[in-house]
């Protein structure tokens, strides 16, 4: 499913909504692959920056909950950030 504002979705639904598996490309060169729940992002997924950074963790309800590791475009882990609730309550660098 493609949108006029240059985002587009492919992947599993139910009842209409984003729901199951599926990947949602940005406009801007971000994305998010992992699972969706009633058209949220819910449970464990992966967001990727324009091609490079990356980071995985897990959503509730759209939200970013949890720890959450950001690792370089090369794989090698750089960050781990933990969310409550959306918002980042803690972030260290890793050596």
């Amino acid at each position: 499913m493609k949108y006029a504002n240059g985002v587009s979705y492919e992947g599993e639904w139910k009842d209409n909504n984003r729901h199951g598996q599926g990947i949602m490309k940005y406009a801007n060169g971000n994305s998010y692959q992992g699972e969706w729940k009633d058209g949220k992002q819910h449970g464990l997924g992966r967001q990727t920056y324009s091609g490079c950074e990356y980071k995985e963790g897990q959503w509730e309800t759209g939200k970013q909950v949890g720890e959450h590791k950001n690792y370089s475009k090369e794989g090698n882990l750089l960050e781990l950030i933990t969310y409550e609730n959306g918002n980042e309550v803690k972030r260290e660098k890793v050596e």
